[in-house]
């Protein structure tokens, strides 16, 4: 997982020689917190397998115990497996939470330098009136399309919706992923229409804006 996200997002930007000094500075500022973020959380999820996997023979063995009667060795058996389940089941639950730790903190990363470059290109866009940096552009835009491709692998926005606690909160996401997806065509438009973007990726990148917003129905209705 973490090694296609980095080869994904040095491959946009890297081959050309744009990587980190293409990107505008405070979107570049995040890109070692964001590096770190990823092994942070690769780190969790491989102490999290490998918690699991040494509690589950101690919990067959837990209820081989129990299947065996009331006998007296029997009865110190399990009591003495049950103990050292839970050590194991303690170690599986503090995995979780830094595992949870850390895809929040890398969620909350790449969502700031997302924000980063749609402001950047909104401010660019309104101040330079030639094609002097269509290339940029395009390079920043990349860069988004990769970092909203990781944020939708992390946390999909049709899982955010059902976790909204009550109608109110639900109701408050799905208006935050319209006003975003609205912002995000207007930027998509207008690069299209300085040129940006040849119409190919043009019309590609807004059926992956179609796909990426569409767990956001209008407000008022259901999800």
């Amino acid at each position: 997982m973490k090694a296609h996200w980095q080869g994904l997002a040095l491959g946009l930007l890297g081959a050309g020689g744009l990587w980190g000094a293409a990107l505008p500075p405070p979107a570049k500022a995040l890109l070692p917190a964001i590096q770190a973020a990823e092994q942070r959380l690769q780190g969790a999820s491989l102490q999290l397998e490998a918690a699991r996997h040494d509690a589950e023979p101690l919990q067959m063995l837990v209820d081989q115990s129990r299947a065996e009667g009331d006998s007296w060795w029997g009865a110190w058996l399990l009591k003495r497996r049950l103990g050292q389940l839970k050590v194991r089941l303690d170690s599986v639950e503090a995995a979780r939470a830094e595992q949870a730790a850390a895809h929040q903190d890398l969620v909350l990363l790449l969502t700031g330098a997302d924000e980063e470059i749609s402001g950047a290109l909104e401010q660019s866009l309104s101040q330079v009136k030639d094609d002097s940096m269509n290339a940029t552009w395009a390079a920043w835009w990349r860069q988004k399309q990769a970092w909203q491709q990781r944020l939708a692998a992390l946390q999909p926005q049709g899982a955010l919706l059902q976790a909204a606690p009550g109608r109110e909160s639900s109701s408050i996401l799905r208006e935050a992923l319209q006003i975003q997806a609205q912002r995000e065509k207007a930027l998509l438009d207008a690069l299209g229409r300085r040129k940006a973007l040849s119409a190919k990726d043009w019309s590609a990148e807004r059926l992956r804006q179609k796909l990426y917003f569409k767990s956001a129905p209008p407000t008022g209705q259901t999800p």
